[in-house]
């Protein structure tokens, strides 16, 4: 699929020069990776803990990122430390990624 996008668009090349993660197995890149290839899951229960059950969500297991952990690392990498005051928590780990990402580029991490 993606050879066939590329040579309907003249061939265009993509390079990625860095990578950033936020999951429920890693928040960075090699305890991501180690985690993946130990068979590590994120998914985790719910039950007890009042989170999304109910008749609108009947699964009581769910893959969730680590939310003090993700506070922590949203404030520790944006400038002023008030980037978490106003995202919602999938926009913090875009953010968290994305900046793990740039860092790593330059050589930062």
């Amino acid at each position: 699929w993606l050879k066939s996008c590329l040579s309907m668009n003249n061939r265009k090349q993509i390079v990625i020069t860095a990578m950033g993660v936020v999951s429920p197995i890693g928040f960075e890149i090699d305890e991501f990776k180690k985690n993946l290839f130990d068979g590590a899951s994120g998914v985790k229960s719910l039950i007890g803990t009042g989170k999304f059950l109910g008749p609108e969500f009947p699964v009581p297991y769910a893959a969730m990122i680590d939310k003090k952990r993700l506070e922590e690392e949203s404030k520790l990498l944006s400038s002023d430390g008030k980037i978490s005051e106003f995202l919602p928590d999938s926009a913090k780990a875009a953010y968290v990624a994305t900046k793990k990402a740039l860092l790593e580029q330059k050589g930062l991490r």
